[in-house]
């Protein structure tokens, strides 16, 4: 179900093109040749090429990202500005959002924690894959309203974020564990798909409860 980024297709080219323009605010006779830039880093990719970062989360990671900018570019700007050097911000939403093809840890889950993969997943996996309550919930989601996946993506990558930016403040010294965190953003989108979301709606007044209960209580 999740198709690879595949650079020879012009439509995946497209996508990462129409996002390069959203990302930098440049006209489009602006472009960098084949897109190849160290902008890209800035905004949390590892390299000047930042299709190598879409290798396990296939085109699905671009469609986020492009929904999470052109949804909330003033959190996206937010997140580039106060970021730490140790926060990568694109590869933080693509670890979100990426393909079971290599999940063997906490931090590869939403697609497969969706039943939305082909391939197989390692019997750890098995353990974080939504229970039959979040699946109905989600498939009720994304019949009513296709928007749902990326909405639910947007607020785990909201909290990811926040739960960064706590845990670096208390200790300026070393950076947060990223794995401790993804875990934590799991359990999030667990206790979210708890809930009954039919709109778009639905799923931010849900998730914004949820997030201030997890600030109060520090538990979902």
């Amino acid at each position: 179900m999740i198709k690879p980024y595949n650079e020879t297709d012009p439509a995946h080219e497209k996508y990462l093109e129409e996002f390069y323009l959203l990302v930098f605010g440049k006209p489009a006779d602006k472009l960098p040749e084949r897109l190849l830039c160290s902008e890209w880093r800035e905004v949390g990719f590892q390299t000047k090429n930042p299709r190598t970062d879409f290798r396990g989360s296939g085109i699905m990671g671009l469609h986020c990202l492009r929904y999470f900018v052109s949804k909330y570019p003033e959190l996206f700007k937010q997140m580039v500005s106060t970021g730490s050097e140790y926060f990568f911000i694109s590869l933080s939403s693509i670890n979100i959002t990426v393909s079971a093809l290599q999940a063997d840890s906490l931090k590869h889950f939403m697609i497969a924690y969706f039943y939305l993969n082909k391939e197989g997943v390692s019997e750890e996996m098995l353990r974080f894959r939504a229970g039959r309550r979040e699946f109905k919930n989600f498939c009720a989601l994304i019949s009513e309203n296709k928007r749902g996946f990326y909405e639910v993506h947007c607020f785990a990558f909201r909290f990811l974020y926040m739960l960064w930016q706590k845990e670096a403040q208390k200790n300026s010294d070393q950076f947060p564990a990223f794995s401790i965190i993804m875990q934590e953003t799991r359990l999030f989108v667990q206790r979210l798909m708890q809930e009954k979301c039919l709109e778009v709606s639905d799923i931010r007044e849900k998730a914004f409860t949820i997030i201030t209960n997890y600030i109060d209580t520090r538990r979902f």
